[in-house]
């Protein structure tokens, strides 16, 4: 089952998802697959590169991207 997005942690706007990114690899400047979720409004992204992690899916990186180091804070 897909997971939903939890908003971007730095700006609080709505993330969004692609499972085929296209980006040109640095090295070759061939255009690549990438898995990503991103913010639209402040840039932050998390994305892996399909021909460096053949398995990865689009719920794995969501998985990462929802990852917070703490969900609340006690006062």
């Amino acid at each position: 089952m897909s997971e939903q997005l939890k908003t971007c942690p730095f700006c609080g706007s709505a993330a969004e998802y692609d499972s085929a990114q296209d980006y040109r690899n640095y090295f070759s400047g061939e255009i690549e697959k990438a898995v990503a979720v991103y913010c639209p409004e402040c840039q932050a992204s998390i994305s892996i590169c399909k021909k460096d992690v053949p398995d990865i899916t689009i719920d794995d990186v969501k998985g990462m991207w929802n990852r917070r180091s703490i969900d609340s804070v006690a006062a």
